[in-house]
């Protein structure tokens, strides 16, 4: 075994049981919440940005908020492990994101984004945030 999958084994563990299961789509959610979830989610999304590079690839989750000044400075990841990243609520600009991508629209409009674009790191403003009991359930 080498010495790579030896210290990430979720490589062999996506590739083998996680990713036969997927087929290309127009976008894929990664949600990072905790520390813990940082190199799994990571690596997946590396994964599977190398299978369906097509695939938009956007994460988002309270780790991303708090990184988000820290990510202006990792442009190399955009790209290569997701495609934008979704500070802050992420209900209305996720909505945002899947009508946009699937009218191959711009990105500027959507709230709360941050993307590459011409090979410069954007953030889009914040949107307010809408009251809890206006929000639809989860549905996990």
């Amino acid at each position: 075994m080498s010495v790579y999958l030896r210290e990430n084994p979720f490589i062999q563990f996506f590739d083998e049981y996680v990713l036969p299961g997927f087929s290309p789509s127009g976008i894929l959610g990664i949600s990072i919440a905790g520390v813990s979830q940082v190199v799994p989610g990571r690596t997946f999304a590396r994964l599977y940005k190398k299978k369906f590079p097509e695939t938009h690839i956007v994460i988002g989750g309270s780790i991303f908020t708090h990184l988000a000044d820290r990510l202006k400075e990792w442009p190399e990841a955009f790209g290569l492990l997701f495609d934008s990243v979704v500070i802050y609520e992420g209900e209305i600009p996720l909505l945002e994101l899947c009508r946009c991508i699937e009218k191959g629209s711009r990105l500027e409009a959507i709230p709360n984004l941050i993307y590459k674009k011409d090979s410069l790191i954007k953030e889009n403003p914040l949107c307010t945030p809408k009251p809890m009991d206006m929000m639809p359930t989860p549905f996990f």
